[in-house]
């Protein structure tokens, strides 16, 4: 959601593997959270959009250290599942 303004469609072709319902409940639990904004706007059919909010943006720091940590140690946490699954 870093990329402004997105509704709730895009989010879910972004996050294919998520049902819609769950989607919507992360996004009211985050809502509540104060972690994103929600803009209703009146309209037929109605549309929805989401964004981060400031305190969400101050998360990105840490997001992108699991994202570099994720990119050095992928590989390494491939091979110890495989090997966990062999010994299953």
């Amino acid at each position: 959601m870093g990329r402004g303004r997105t509704r709730f469609t895009e989010l879910q072709r972004l996050v294919p593997s998520i049902t819609p319902k769950v989607l919507a409940q992360r996004l009211r639990q985050m809502e509540r959270d104060g972690l994103v904004g929600r803009t209703y706007h009146a309209e037929m059919p109605p549309r929805v959009e989401y964004e981060m909010t400031p305190l969400a943006r101050t998360l990105l720091p840490v997001f992108h250290t699991l994202v570099d940590w994720s990119d050095t140690h992928l590989g390494e946490v491939e091979r110890a599942r495989e090997r966990y699954d062999a010994a299953l």
